[in-house]
């Protein structure tokens, strides 16, 4: 079990990231533990989310070009509107929350 301290900078590190994607990746260099290990799922979430986000949107260039650009979209959109749900929850669930659909780049 880890302190309330531990798990309050978790809890802030987790919704600060929705909007300073950098966040987890500052915690991860500077904080050690309970917070380390989750600003490392953070930044995997984050890693995640720009390699498909940037994939998604490759996709739908190449969709617009070929004029089925409406339903792209919006399959676009989808995915970087879910990463931030995640961080949510992973901020109400601060003890034993792992992020979904992420990939581990960051051990």
């Amino acid at each position: 079990m880890s302190s309330a301290s531990d798990r309050n900078t978790a809890l802030w590190t987790h919704l600060a990231a929705i909007l300073f994607a950098f966040t987890p990746l500052i915690m991860f260099l500077v904080k050690r533990d309970h917070v380390r290990e989750h600003s490392r799922q953070g930044l995997n979430a984050m890693i995640t989310n720009t390699i498909c986000t940037f994939g998604a949107l490759g996709f739908l260039l190449a969709l617009v070009t070929f004029e089925f650009g409406i339903l792209a979209m919006y399959a676009a959109l989808i995915l970087p509107l879910v990463y931030p749900v995640f961080s949510i929850i992973a901020a109400d669930k601060v003890e034993g929350y792992r992020f979904p659909l992420t990939i581990e780049f960051v051990k």
